[in-house]
């Protein structure tokens, strides 16, 4: 079996289909809408139409056996907006239903009258609807929470606090990162805990006309970095969004080159001599049996990158190791990669005294400026 491990993955999970009252696109199938989302380069959308669970089941089969998957959702308009409603999301694994919709949004106060319509509202405060979201398995998102029927732009005072500070909220959407994106660190005095966020479309009409369409969707969306498309995936990448989502205004192109990562590492002599070892770009743990040189490889890394370990004896034994298993005049070169997809040598050969460092750029042999360490 291949292991690909973590890839990133164009996702937008806000979208709405017929099943919304205010959906004003044009005339659509399940499939025709599966096959227009496929053509915009999405891996993933999330099915989240107004107070209902109507489509669910025709997009989950529309989607079986393409490259998309599809995340059963729904957006729950909530009491407590100081225009009227806040509007909560709450996602489900790919296996859930419109029953499974249906069946929470009766939980929360809505009858069958109300599936679609923007002006139906729970009977539960959005803390409550947080919590309930959470005790039917699935994930609680606030909905483009800096914009209109947000809770950060609607809300105030301890209500809003309490739902930001809400255990059970795992994510957020935001319009503008830069303006929001101060308040989810954790450093802000009313919302202690860090939180997610990332962009979704809520694919909109053109223009400034208000509803929803087709064409719409992918407008904006953001990359996720996991090693699959299911709910846990999704739990993994918001418990670590700094490496795991790229949503700002400027993620257009494919964030494979959006980091550096080591590429590959190869040794001139001593135990190592020859072998040439490239790195995956999704996982980071080097793996063998017992004395086949992984913690000498370790080492190496931090020879070469310049990155010694500030622990004094673990500092002793890269340079013995180095002493005795490269060696005086042995090098190690590591090939990286840069966030602005340039790849770069890096040559540092060992004297025992400087140990000199040489960088230069791939494609132009060019000496790369600053502190290779950084």
């Amino acid at each position: 079996m291949t292991q690909n491990g973590l890839r990133w993955r164009k996702v937008d999970l806000h979208v709405h289909t017929p099943a919304s009252t205010d959906y004003a696109g044009p005339s659509i199938t399940a499939d025709e809408f599966v096959a227009k989302t496929i053509a915009k380069g999405l891996h993933s959308i999330a099915i989240t139409d107004h107070n209902s669970g109507e489509w669910i089941d025709a997009m989950v089969a529309a989607a079986n056996g393409t490259s998309l998957t599809i995340f059963p959702g729904v957006e729950i308009s909530v009491p407590g907006g100081k225009n009227g409603s806040v509007h909560i999301i709450a996602l489900f694994d790919s296996d859930a239903t419109t029953k499974t919709i249906e069946n929470l949004l009766s939980r929360l106060g809505f009858e069958a009258s109300d599936y679609g319509s923007l002006n139906a509202l729970s009977s539960m405060a959005p803390d409550a609807v947080v919590d309930a979201i959470h005790d039917a398995g699935g994930l609680a998102i606030l909905a483009h929470a800096d914009s209109s029927k947000g809770v950060l732009h609607d809300m105030t005072g301890q209500a809003r606090n309490k739902v930001m500070n809400s255990e059970h909220l795992a994510a957020v959407e935001v319009v503008s990162v830069d303006k929001t994106a101060p308040y989810l660190s954790g450093k802000d005095q009313n919302y202690k805990r860090k939180l997610a966020y990332y962009r979704a479309s809520d694919n909109p009409l053109s223009g400034n006309e208000s509803g929803h369409s087709i064409d719409g969707v992918g407008t904006r969306y953001s990359w996720f970095k996991s090693d699959g498309l299911s709910l846990d995936a999704l739990k993994q990448v918001f418990h670590d969004p700094d490496q795991r989502i790229k949503c700002d205004e400027e993620s257009a192109a494919v964030p494979d080159r959006m980091y550096p990562r080591i590429l590959s590492v190869t040794v001139s002599q001593g135990f190592l001599k020859g072998m040439d070892f490239e790195f995956h770009e999704g996982l980071n743990s080097i793996i063998g049996g017992k004395g086949v040189g992984k913690s000498l490889l370790v080492e190496l890394l931090r020879f070469v990158l310049g990155q010694p370990s500030p622990i004094a004896d673990i500092a002793r034994d890269m340079n013995g190791k180095l002493a005795q298993q490269l060696g005086a005049g042995g090098y190690v070169t590591a090939r990286v990669q840069l966030e602005a997809d340039q790849e770069i040598n890096v040559v540092r050969t060992y004297d025992g005294i400087s140990n000199p460092i040489k960088a230069t750029y791939s494609i132009s042999d060019k000496k790369v400026p600053g502190d290779i360490a950084q």
